[in-house]
């Protein structure tokens, strides 16, 4: 299982970590959020259907972690306690979005 789940990551390591960084535009991010898509593939790999394509399955899985950090993230943003003029301007922007 080990040299199975080293080839997998050898193969998608790439095109999953780029698909997960144009969604979440944070490297940091979408290397833990991989590592996630990994662990979740090697838990549930004898859950795979071969009569479908394994890619599709493994982005598919890619995909609804990523909407799982944008749901759990969505409300989420920092503001400071200690503001000047520039400050107050972007604390407008904030309470707008």
């Amino acid at each position: 299982m080990k040299e199975t789940m080293n080839k997998l990551y050898a193969q998608f390591r790439k095109p999953l970590l780029y698909f997960i960084t144009s969604k979440v535009r944070d490297k940091n991010i979408a290397e833990d959020l991989l590592q996630e898509v990994f662990i979740k593939v090697y838990k549930n790999i004898n859950e795979f259907n071969e009569n479908l394509t394994f890619s599709s399955w493994i982005y598919r899985i890619t995909h609804n972690i990523t909407i799982d950090f944008h749901r759990k993230n969505r409300c989420k943003k920092n503001v400071s306690l200690q503001t000047d003029d520039d400050d107050y301007k972007n604390l407008i922007d904030i309470l707008d979005s």
